[in-house]
């Protein structure tokens, strides 16, 4: 199916089927505009407020080798308003993180794994995950990009390491 044939079965949907799930989402988001809005609002925020760690060439190994001792680091300084707040966006980034990781077969049993997310090409996200949350995230640059860590991310949006 093309894009176009998708749009006009969801518009489809939305006009001749109200209790399709598109015909309910439709209504939500037409009964709660600002609503809608604060929720997209609230990832594009979560993203922006995370540190930046910079690469000169991106692969599996040195990000997690990276993402590892920044966490440990982390962990270690004392809790102030800053860290409370980077706390709070993590929290915020859990459910949307744990459910790419539901789709990769990950079984969390309590162990803190790495995860790699890409929403789109300029949004490249490093992080710790466990026991259904997010411990730790920074956003991540780099001058280059192993060829299939980069098609993996195009692909699934997620790589665990």
């Amino acid at each position: 199916m093309n894009l176009f044939n998708l749009l006009l079965k969801i518009g489809d949907d939305i006009l001749n089927k109200p209790n399709s799930t598109a015909a309910q989402v439709a209504n939500f988001a037409v009964k709660n505009p600002e609503l809608v809005k604060q929720g997209a609002n609230l990832i594009g925020d979560m993203f922006k407020s995370l540190t930046f760690i910079s690469f000169t060439f991106f692969n599996r190994t040195n990000a997690d080798r990276e993402i590892r001792t920044d966490y440990n680091n982390w962990k270690r300084t004392p809790n102030t308003s800053e860290k409370a707040k980077q706390k709070k966006v993590f929290k915020g980034m859990s459910s949307f993180i744990g459910s790419r990781i539901k789709n990769e077969t990950f079984m969390d049993i309590g162990l803190e794994r790495g995860f790699i997310s890409r929403e789109n090409p300029n949004e490249t996200i490093l992080g710790v995950f466990g026991n259904g949350e997010v411990h730790y995230a920074e956003k991540v640059s780099y001058n280059s990009i192993d060829p299939e860590l980069d098609r993996e991310l195009n692909k699934n949006k997620l790589v665990l390491i």
